[in-house]
């Protein structure tokens, strides 16, 4: 969900590429029918501008090449609507664990900051913005299991998987609030100066 303070111009849901049942991907085994996932488009007056917030969520499973089918999905659509300022945030699903993989999960981000275009730029986080070991996804029936073992045995398993990226804007720098509690994701504030 977008809140914000300004006037919305108009909110747009947009359903993003949806991964079908296979035996290679294990959310077949788990889920009836495999998820949807999307991107929520909200346009706000700002003044005499348009500021744009797009907030999604890509697939955790099909690897970057089911990404970069999501992301080409949403640059289109902001290729063809027209704002001032841009905001792409969310859950990007850049898996790898933050301190080992991070060359795996900057490529992931490099192919999703490609498609989104040489003019929008990412805004710095300092750190993992989720850990598996505080919450585990209901959808999953190994979800309690898995958060069981995580819990006993001190285990973390922090990555960073939520981005923020942005058009327009002056500056931008952002951190993460990892005192509050309530998903395996953590927020991520970002503050921007047009």
């Amino acid at each position: 969900m977008t809140l914000g303070r300004m006037p919305i111009i108009d909110t747009t849901p947009v359903l993003l590429p949806k991964l079908l049942k296979h035996p290679l991907n294990l959310q077949s085994y788990f889920l009836k029918n495999m998820p949807n996932h999307a991107a929520l488009i909200t346009r706000y007056a700002v003044g005499r501008k348009i500021l744009r917030v797009t907030n999604l969520h890509l697939d955790v499973m099909g690897g970057i090449t089911h990404k970069r089918k999501q992301m080409k999905l949403v640059s289109e659509y902001l290729q063809i609507t027209r704002a001032d300022y841009d905001i792409v945030c969310g859950d990007f699903n850049t898996i790898g664990p933050y301190r080992i993989q991070k060359k795996s999960v900057q490529r992931q981000k490099n192919v999703i900051q490609r498609q989104l275009g040489k003019e929008f730029r990412e805004v710095p986080t300092p750190t993992w913005t989720c850990d598996v070991a505080d919450t585990t996804s209901p959808l999953l029936p190994a979800g309690k299991f898995i958060y069981r073992i995580f819990k006993k045995t001190g285990i973390h398993f922090r990555q960073k998987l939520d981005w923020v990226f942005v058009r327009g804007f002056k500056s931008a720098k952002a951190s993460v609030r990892h005192d509050l509690k309530g998903s395996d994701h953590y927020p991520v504030i970002a503050t921007l100066s047009i």
